[in-house]
């Protein structure tokens, strides 16, 4: 009888464990838009960030920096984005004096109250002698829920 108890409180103990909010997560499907690094030794002005952009004026702004140097829109899947149905995802590594590395954004989750997105830097360099900054843009469906940006 002890054993069955035992075995019971262990099983609702591990159904009930969940995420940091008490709430289960589910999988949030997302579009690359783009990832690449910008080449302009930080003339874009762009600083390691990341950000959520919903608007048109805050994404045509980021899209003028991000081309100050180079055409980096021309890269993108695409550039006209509905914001009364999708937000985008901004993630801008640091400056790096040499190329070779990456930023990733490796998988989106959401629970009732936060969205977490899972940043990785998947290369971490080699002995190129070009100065990068890595970057990642994903658009995912509007939400009232608060981003949650993780690096790994």
């Amino acid at each position: 009888m002890k054993i069955l108890i035992s075995i019971l409180a262990i099983s609702i103990l591990t159904f009930s464990c969940s995420n940091d909010s008490g709430s289960q997560t589910k999988r949030v499907e997302f579009t690359e838009i783009a990832k690449g690094f910008l080449a302009g030794d930080g003339a874009e002005g762009i600083i390691e960030q990341n950000i959520v952009i919903n608007n048109e004026s805050d994404w045509n702004d980021l899209k003028t920096k991000m081309n100050t140097v180079n055409n980096e829109t021309d890269k993108f899947s695409e550039t006209e984005i509905d914001f009364t149905i999708y937000q985008i995802i901004a993630v801008f590594d640091q400056i790096y004096t040499n190329g070779g590395y990456s930023i990733n954004i490796t998988n989106i989750s959401e629970n009732e109250t936060n969205i977490f997105v899972k940043i990785e830097n998947l290369l971490k360099g080699n002995d190129t002698f070009i100065i990068t900054q890595p970057y990642y843009l994903a658009k995912i469906l509007n939400s009232n829920l608060t981003v949650i940006l993780q690096s790994t």
